[in-house]
This record gives C-alpha cells, structure tokens and sequence, in this order.
C-alpha cells in the first residue's frame, strides 16, 4: 500500500508502533452491539374527517440508534500522556483498571489475586510495580485498602457532569 509509508512515519513521530497497528486493527473490526429502538415520545394521531377514523402514525423519527454494549470514555489527551513510555505491566494494570471501572463510580477495587486471573502471567513485583506506576502517573490513587480512585480526567463509566454536581 502506498500510503501506509507516509501514514507510518507520520503516526510514529507521535505515538508508538503498536498504537498504530492497533489504530488500524480497530478501523477494520465491525460494530457489535448496534441496534435500533423506539422512542418513548408520545405518537400522533390523525383522525378522518369523513368517516371519523382515528390512525396513529408511525414518523421516520420514532425509532434511533443505540449501541447496547457496555462501554467507558476514555480521554485522549491524558490517555496520549500516559502510556507513552508506559511499562507493559502499568499498561496491563491501566486496561485492568479500565474493564472493572463501574457505571458512576470511579472507584475500582483492585488485588493481585483478582487481576492475575484477569491479566494472566504477572507476577507479585510486576503488580506492585505497576500500581506504583499507575500513581506515579496521577491514573489511580488509594481511597482505602485495595480500593483505588481512577482520575476522571483520564477514563470514567457513565456521565462524568453528574458527578460533579
């Protein structure tokens, strides 16, 4: 491909090799989880004059488009600051982090039991090391044993407005 070569150069001055093969990964996968349902707006009705007839309509507008899965934000000018020069156990740690965040919270609870399961191969030094990472980097903080507060300017699981309020 002819312009993958200029395209690489240009992505690689700014983030890694990885994100960008990642970048293209997800520009070819298809959207799940997309569907289309009603609006609860009331529907009009119509009556004939001649018969007195009363029809409900159906408008083009009734029905939208919502993506059913569940998902968090995740804020690019923080999250371009952070995992440049991110070890890969703070980058396991920080996707970690970003799968258990739950709908209007940014708490996360977190142990070394519960995410070797979920990363796999890491081990006791690798997770503290990590952690230790992720704070450094202003991601998470300690609110109580185990229990981390994820920087909402960087990632957060539902609308982030309301929680300021």
């Amino acid at each position: 491909m002819p312009g993958v070569t200029s395209c690489l150069r240009m992505w690689t001055k700014s983030i890694s090799l990885w994100t960008f093969l990642l970048y293209l990964c997800i520009m070819d996968m298809e959207l799940k989880g997309i569907r289309k349902v009603a609006k609860k707006s009331p529907t009009k009705r119509l009556v004939d004059v001649d018969n007195g007839e009363v029809m409900d309509v159906m408008e083009d507008d009734r029905f939208i488009t919502i993506d059913s899965l569940p998902f968090v934000k995740v804020y690019s000018d923080e999250y371009g600051r952070l995992i440049y020069g991110l070890p890969l156990v703070g980058f396991q740690l920080l996707s970690y982090v970003i799968v258990k965040l739950e709908k209007g919270s940014n708490l996360v609870y977190l142990s070394y039991e519960d995410v070797k399961v979920i990363v796999g191969n890491m081990s006791r030094s690798g997770y503290y090391k990590g952690v230790k990472e992720l704070i450094k980097r202003n991601v998470i903080e300690l609110n109580k044993r185990n229990i981390y507060r994820v920087n909402p300017n960087l990632v957060y699981n539902g609308v982030r407005i309301s929680k300021v309020k």
